[in-house]
């Protein structure tokens, strides 16, 4: 992609269908990585960059209609406040932020690889090894949050960060939420990602607590594991049932040579009530831990 045209210092310049900021602040922009509904992510530049080097930071921009719009900016503030309290290496790190004028933005570092939502659209066969890996880093970055009194709130591939050497990340912690917080279901807001949401998030009127993420993490491994989400809808309100009242197709069914203990443990974080499943991310961790010990050479694809 070409680098994006320069003006004054927070301007914004329409191209094509995109808002592309102006250099911000040290920071000159290089190239869009991504963009969603809310925001878009920018690879940059600092000025005493070596600009033969690729651009070592990513810069996520909140969309100019959302500048006006008090949640959405108490979102971005809250995933800059996390990001810069809360030090893990399977947490992305927010380095700096302007969140008091627009345009507002997230500066944290570009991370190598990509998405697991981007793997498995080029229909990537992970093996058992690595997807075990990879749940024991997310929950690990999901026991640290825990630790200091939070929950992710929207644990997905599109979330995770898969380096070339198998180090994952967890990304965007705009949804998170305080462990806490007295927020029950007919005054908090529906959040998230609804083919990863656990049951209690639609009509529980149990406060939501770490298991929610847990329900996720079962979600996301039973898709790595046989390329297909456990319930697929098609629509949201079918979805949103599948979530309350069927039981997914046995892992083992789809992928029969998945060893029995792995599809217990999805299944069990795939539990509809929550006091069904581990009861902290650290016990969650424990248990791939094992698991990942004793699968440590299943480094086959798993499909």
């Amino acid at each position: 992609m070409a680098a994006p045209a320069t003006g004054s210092a927070g301007s914004v310049v329409a191209r094509d269908r995109w808002e592309l900021p102006a250099p911000l602040g040290p920071w000159t922009l290089v190239s869009l990585l991504a963009q969603g509904r809310l925001s878009q992510v920018y690879a940059a530049q600092g000025t005493a960059s070596d600009q033969d080097l690729p651009p070592p930071y990513a810069i996520k921009v909140l969309r100019k209609r959302w500048w006006q719009d008090a949640d959405k900016l108490a979102c971005l503030r809250k995933e800059a406040f996390l990001g810069q309290r809360i030090n893990h290496p399977h947490l992305v790190p927010v380095l700096a932020s302007q969140l008091e004028q627009a345009p507002f933005y997230l500066v944290m570092p570009r991370l190598p690889g990509l998405t697991l939502q981007g793997l498995l659209r080029r229909r990537w066969r992970p093996s058992l090894a690595l997807v075990l890996s990879v749940a024991r880093q997310v929950a690990q970055a999901l026991a640290e949050l825990e630790r200091h009194g939070w929950l992710h709130g929207d644990v997905k591939p599109a979330n995770v960060m898969l380096s070339p050497e198998g180090h994952a990340t967890l990304l965007d912690l705009g949804y998170a939420r305080a462990l806490d917080e007295v927020s029950w279901h007919m005054d908090r807001p529906l959040i998230g990602t609804p083919f990863y949401m656990a049951p209690e998030m639609f009509v529980s009127t149990l406060k939501v607590d770490i298991r929610a993420d847990l329900y996720s993490l079962g979600v996301m491994m039973y898709e790595l594991l046989t390329g297909v989400r456990p319930f697929p809808g098609p629509s949201l309100s079918q979805v949103v049932s599948q979530h309350l009242t069927q039981t997914p197709r046995p892992l083992r069914y789809l992928v029969p040579w998945v060893p029995r203990e792995v599809a217990q443990l999805v299944h069990t974080l795939l539990a509809k009530e929550p006091l069904r499943r581990p009861e902290s991310a650290q016990e969650a961790v424990d248990r791939l831990v094992r698991l990942e010990i004793q699968y440590l050479d299943h480094r086959e694809p798993v499909r």
